[in-house]
C-alpha cells in the first residue's frame, strides 16, 4: 500500500505517570488518508530495545483503551509500560505505520572544577566554573540550572560531537548553590541530580534599603537575599527600637511566580519570606513611619568553627 495512506502526523506524547513506569496516557495524531476511511487498530509492542523484529513481544491489542479524541488525535491508555515499545497503527485493510515509544532514561550525573579548586580546592567568586556531564544511559536532552536565577542552559545530544558534554559557569558572589543537572529521553521524560558547590567564603547575604508593600506582585516584601546558612533568623523593629515582625529561615526557596510569594519547600537551601509591613500575625502597625531597622542572625553551613555567627543589620525605608 502507499506509504502515506496512513500516518502519524503528531506524537505520541505521554504523561508522568508512564515515565514513572505507571499506568497511563498517551496521545498521538494519526490521518487516515484510504477512500474507505476505515477505522483504525492500536497496537503496543515490547520491543526490548532491539531492531531485530524476533526479538519483539506479543502485540498487545488496545482498541479498548483507546478514545478519539478529534478527526486524528487519539487517547490511548497503556496499563503495562514497556522500557522499549512502539505503537503500531492498521488499517482494516492491512494498512500500517508504526512509531517508536521508549520510556528509557539513564542516570543523571555531574562534576566540577575550576583552575582555582585544581590548585587549592577552593572556587573563587567570578571564577569560570566547568560543570561535566557524566550521566549515563540514554537521554537526549540536557538542562543546566546552576541555583543563581541565572538562565538555564539546554543542550541537545543529538548536536554534540562527542558523549561528553562541558558548560562553564561563573558565580558572582560567595555562597552556597545547588546546580542540577536534568536528562530527558525523546518522549520527555526527565530525571535530575542536584550537588552543592560552595564558593568562597561559602555564604552572602544582601540587604534592599526600600520596599514598596502596595499589594502589585512587586517588591511587597522586604527580606534578605543570602546563601550558604544552615539556620538564619531576620527581624524587624520599629523607630523606637520595638520587635515588630520576627521570622526564622525554612527549607525551601521563594517562589516568585506566586502572589503573594510563596516559600516552595521542595527547592534547595534556606529561604525567608519576608516582611510584608504587618506585625507578625498579620495585624496593622498602630503607626506608620518610614524608617525602620532590621538585624540578621546566621548560622553559616561551612562555618570555621562551631561557635561562628553572621549577624548584619541596617536602616531601610518603606514607601507607600
Amino acid at each position: 500500500d502507499d506509504d502515506n495512506t496512513l500516518v502519524v502526523t503528531d506524537g505520541p506524547y505521554v504523561d508522568s505517570k508512564l515515565c514513572e513506569g505507571l499506568p497511563g496516557l498517551l496521545i498521538v495524531d494519526a490521518v487516515n488518508n484510504s477512500e474507505s476511511n476505515s477505522n483504525l487498530n492500536f497496537f503496543y509492542i515490547d520491543t526490548k530495545g532491539t531492531d531485530d523484529l524476533l526479538d519483539d513481544g506479543i502485540p498487545v491489542t488496545l482498541n479498548g483503551n483507546t478514545t478519539k479524541l478529534d478527526e486524528d488525535t487519539y487517547q490511548i491508555l497503556i496499563d503495562t509500560p514497556f522500557e522499549y515499545g512502539k505503537i503500531v497503527i492498521t488499517t482494516d485493510e492491512g494498512c500500517g505505520v508504526e512509531t517508536e515509544f521508549n520510556l528509557a532514561l539513564g542516570d543523571p550525573y555531574f562534576s566540577f572544577t575550576s583552575p582555582s579548586f585544581e590548585e587549592v580546592n577552593e572556587i573563587q567568586a567570578r571564577e569560570n566554573v566547568t560543570f561535566i556531564d557524566e550521566s549515563e544511559g540514554e537521554f537526549s536532552k540536557l538542562e543546566w540550572n546552576f541555583g543563581d536565577n541565572s538562565e538555564p542552559v539546554i543542550i541537545n545530544i543529538s548536536g554534540t560531537t562527542s558523549g561528553v558534554t562541558q558548560v562553564t559557569h561563573a558565580y558572582g558572589n560567595s555562597g552556597t548553590y545547588y546546580p542540577t543537572l536534568t536528562i530527558y529521553n525523546e518522549i520527555g521524560c526527565f530525571t535530575t541530580v542536584t550537588n552543592p558547590i560552595t564558593i568562597g567564603r561559602g555564604y552572602s547575604i544582601y540587604t534592599p534599603n526600600v520596599f514598596t508593600p502596595n499589594n502589585d506582585c512587586l517588591n511587597d516584601f522586604f527580606r534578605p537575599l543570602f546563601t550558604g546558612f544552615e539556620s538564619l533568623t531576620f527581624n524587624i523593629y520599629d523607630s523606637n527600637g520595638n520587635l515588630i515582625y520576627t521570622e526564622n529561615s525554612q527549607d525551601g526557596s521563594i517562589n516568585r511566580s506566586d502572589c503573594p510569594n510563596t516559600i516552595d519547600s521542595s527547592g534547595n537551601g534556606k529561604a525567608i519570606l519576608g516582611w510584608n509591613g504587618k506585625r507578625s500575625d498579620g495585624s496593622a502597625l498602630d503607626s506608620f513611619t518610614p524608617f525602620y531597622t532590621y538585624s540578621i542572625r546566621g548560622i553559616p553551613l561551612n562555618r570555621v568553627n562551631d561557635d561562628q555567627v553572621i549577624e548584619r543589620s541596617g536602616i531601610f525605608t518603606v514607601l507607600k
